[in-house]
């Protein structure tokens, strides 16, 4: 077992400027001293390592392991094509690109297993002049997606802090009812009933706690509505994933529209087929007419949150 006698003592490694820490600790009685630099093995470090290892014989479990312990591997891809499109070295090239290839294969393209005729691959991505940043952010934001979608649980879900204060911005505080020729009457924030059946008078008032009570009450109906929808949706085969900020943003628009408006919109239809990109080009145009012109900026804004990860 070992006993930490003293405090860790901060001193400077002059080989290399490096901030460095000297552990005192006791084992079988027998004084030792240990130095550690906590940040020594960082990303850069692991990055660094596997670009200048050229000569160093690494193999395809030593490249993986190092690859493995890179944590932002979307900035070590990057630093690693800036490298490739910048050498004409074939074998330098030819080295980088197998390092993209297990970068890829472990970590982008969900084959952590299958790495097919590595060999060959290699030699063929070193002999492409350049590789278009374009299509590895489009690979990245791939794997954000699946990322963000294995993240998150419909059956728990509910929106973030973020998404309430947007709904609340855009409802505005209303402590008094009032009409705007819909046949309804609104307080609070954007709480409506039929005029025939609403509780409260044009000009009534409620107190902000009321308000508050009565924009969770819609919240919930508007997030159970979302759910029970994509939930109906995939009994009947429909293969869709959805993540945080694209549940955020069909709440939002439930909660302003009502979930039977969402759900016979143009933007659900698409949706339902799986044609992401087209579903959140139709979000700004969603239920927008000439009564209604202030909700464009709220669609945009929901349009944006949707495709947060597209």
């Amino acid at each position: 077992m070992e006993e930490h006698l003293a405090t860790n003592e901060e001193v400077v490694d002059s080989s290399s400027s490096s901030r460095t820490k000297i552990k005192i600790y006791k084992t079988n009685n027998i004084m030792r001293a240990k130095f550690v630099n906590e940040n020594f093995y960082d990303d850069s470090y692991y990055t660094d390592f596997l670009i200048n290892s050229l000569n160093e014989g690494l193999t395809v479990e030593k490249i993986r392991d190092a690859v493995s312990k890179i944590k932002d591997k979307k900035g070590a891809m990057l630093k690693l094509i800036k490298r490739f499109n910048g050498s004409k070295s074939f074998s330098v090239r030819k080295y980088l690109s197998s390092i993209l290839i297990i970068l890829f294969l472990a970590n982008f393209v969900g084959r952590n297993s299958v790495f097919g005729d590595f060999s060959r691959a290699s030699t063929e991505m070193a002999s492409v002049k350049e590789i278009n940043p374009e299509k590895i952010e489009k690979i990245l934001k791939a794997y954000d997606f699946d990322q963000a979608v294995e993240k998150f649980d419909i059956t728990n879900a509910h929106i973030e802090d973020s998404t309430k204060t947007m709904i609340k911005n855009h409802e505005k505080l209303r402590l008094a009812a009032y009409g705007i020729g819909d046949g309804k009457i609104t307080v609070g924030y954007g709480h409506a009933y039929p005029e025939k059946k609403s509780p409260y008078n044009v000009g009534d008032k409620i107190s902000k706690t009321q308000a508050e009570q009565l924009f969770n009450k819609d919240l919930k109906i508007a997030e159970e509505g979302v759910k029970r929808m994509l939930t109906q949706w995939t009994e009947l085969g429909a293969d869709i994933q959805v993540n945080q900020p694209m549940f955020d943003a069909m709440v939002s628009m439930g909660f302003n529209m009502g979930i039977s408006a969402l759900r016979q919109s143009e933007f659900s239809q698409i949706l339902k087929t799986g044609d992401y990109l087209a579903a959140a080009d139709k979000i700004s145009s969603t239920r927008i007419g000439k009564k209604f012109p202030g909700l464009i900026k709220r669609r945009i804004e929901e349009q944006n949150l949707f495709s947060t990860y597209l």
